[in-house]
């Protein structure tokens, strides 16, 4: 791929956790094509390690949470500082990566000789409540401001004849190059979630039943959490799952927020990885979760909630268990506990899995971030 003009300048715009996967890959292959990259970010937790030293690579951050909800002044606020901070920091390219940052764009279009670029993470239209009404708000007013869009699917992609490009939630594999899955170090039966644990989108009260009842009849299983605890049931949960760390201290761990480092060393070890959504869930059905590819990067047989793109294909292959959104507990643990004694068929899937996971790399998709700005900047 021929290098990339090195006075083109990326403005990257975003509330997600500063390390969020997609992002950090989108701005490692802007850093690589010799771009000028500035990340505009707001957020308090799961920050860029040391490594981002870059000359090429300007980070301008404010410490908090994101405003939501209906704290009117407070989400003006944000909507400022971004603005502000978007014209001192003025790219080619404003790159957008959250639905809640869509009301500037047309401050950035308008009052600037910049393009602007929406990533379409999630299905927004799809949402219901306040939250629903605001995304259909959004893409009626302000998406006539945006220059082309990035998304994660085609079932993402809001109906443009403008430029766009489909790059799903793809591992870079340079980022696993240096592990070695064998499972468990100490040859337990390895199962892993490390993600959003929200209640209201996740299934965690069946997970940690999941847990429960495993970890009860089966000797050599062992469970490891992670990840920032979510809806308003959080404090009961993360009770329970100090609870279980406490009963079981060498076979359940619970890591709360992890550093990127710390998740890919841990799923890498996994020799199966959970996905199991809420049923109705705005990405339930036509999503690319990042999971899902992070359990092909390593090659762990994934138990998931059917309705993501590729589930019919890891299931023909032979690299995933799917259940339908709703369900009880029974089932998952039913898998589990077969799998479990059954080592030469689990041996097959994780083989299965690590097959199909060499297909789905960020290194495959990258590019077409860079052909869409060629297209704007030309």
């Amino acid at each position: 791929m021929p290098k990339a003009m090195k006075t083109l300048r990326i403005t990257v715009l975003s509330i997600h956790q500063q390390y969020d996967t997609r992002i950090a890959n989108h701005l490692r292959t802007m850093l690589n094509e010799g771009y000028d990259v500035t990340y505009v970010n707001w957020s308090n937790a799961d920050r860029l390690s040391a490594e981002w030293t870059s000359p090429s690579f300007r980070l301008v951050w404010h410490n908090a949470s994101p405003a939501f909800g209906l704290n009117v002044i407070r989400y003006a606020f944000m909507l400022l500082w971004f603005t502000g901070k978007a014209f001192s920091n003025r790219g080619d390219v404003f790159h957008i990566h959250d639905l809640v940052l869509l009301p500037i764009a047309p401050a950035l279009r308008l009052l600037t000789q910049s393009r602007v670029v929406f990533d379409v993470h999630e299905h927004y239209k799809r949402y219901g409540g306040l939250m629903g009404l605001f995304a259909r708000f959004c893409y009626t007013v302000f998406l006539p401001a945006v220059d082309a869009f990035i998304a994660v699917t085609p079932s993402t992609l809001p109906e443009t004849r403008k430029p766009h490009f489909i790059v799903p939630n793809y591992q870079r594999r340079l980022d696993y190059a240096w592990i070695d899955n064998n499972g468990g170090k100490d040859g337990h039966f390895r199962v892993v979630y490390f993600g959003n644990m929200s209640t209201e989108t996740r299934e965690v009260g069946l997970m940690l039943e999941l847990a429960e009842r495993c970890l009860s009849e089966i000797v050599d299983i062992e469970f490891r959490f992670g990840g920032p605890l979510g809806g308003p049931d959080r404090e009961p949960i993360r009770e329970r799952l100090e609870e279980l760390a406490e009963r079981f201290p060498h076979r359940f761990r619970w890591f709360g927020v992890m550093p990127r480092e710390t998740v890919i060393r841990e799923t890498a070890q996994a020799d199966i990885g959970l996905l199991l959504l809420k049923a109705g869930g705005a990405n339930t059905t036509g999503s690319q979760p990042n999971k899902i590819f992070e359990y092909l990067t390593v090659g762990a047989v994934t138990l998931a909630t059917d309705g993501f793109v590729i589930a019919d294909e890891m299931r023909q292959a032979g690299a995933v268990i799917l259940f339908s959104p709703g369900i009880e507990v029974g089932p998952v643990v039913a898998a589990l506990c077969e799998l479990s004694a059954d080592r030469e068929r689990l041996a097959v899937m994780k083989a299965a899995s690590s097959k199909l996971g060499r297909k789905y790399s960020w290194e495959a998709v990258e590019g077409r971030y860079v052909e869409l700005y060629r297209q704007l900047t030309k």
